[in-house]
Order: C-alpha cells, then structure tokens, then sequence
C-alpha cells in the first residue's frame, strides 16, 4: 500500500500509516457485507483514483485479479469520485 501511495499521491507518511491501519477491517467489512471492499485515494491529478487496498468476499466477487494500483478514472467510477469530493460513503 505505501508504495501505490507514494507513486500517485501526495498522502503523507502519517496519513498512510492510517489508512493501512484501516484497511486491517478489510476482510471482516468484506465477508460481513458480502461484497468486495476498497480503498481508493486521490491522485495528484484529480481526474483519477488508485485503488491502494482490496478485499473480496470468499464467494461472489466481482473482480477476477488484484485491483490494487490499479487507476480508476473520474468518468468510471462516479461513485468514488462522489465519496471523494463529499466524504459522503457511497
């Protein structure tokens, strides 16, 4: 995780810290709700995110392989952006 976010974002050392310690629920959130579950961060254009942590549910996921540094462009994934600009979950 800290290399995706070095490579495109300006998150700082702390704020990584944070979200890796976040993403540590991954897995329980994931099997809970039964979907897969990200965490995506602005990159420095504000057009795109890259998806920094994953985790599917052990059956139905939607993604076939790693998603993780993977970028997700604004006009894809509104739904990101949304949360994004908001910090209202989507």
């Amino acid at each position: 995780m800290a290399a995706v976010c070095k490579k495109h974002t300006n998150l700082r050392d702390g704020d990584i810290q944070k979200l890796m310690e976040v993403s540590r629920a991954l897995p329980a959130i994931s099997e809970l709700e039964g979907c897969d579950v990200f965490i995506d961060c602005p990159t420095r254009d504000n057009q795109w995110a890259v998806v920094v942590a994953q985790c599917s549910p052990p059956k139905n996921s939607c993604y076939s392989r790693d998603m993780v540094g993977e970028l997700v462009h604004r006009h894809k994934e509104p739904g990101v952006f949304r949360t994004l600009d908001t910090g209202v979950s989507s």
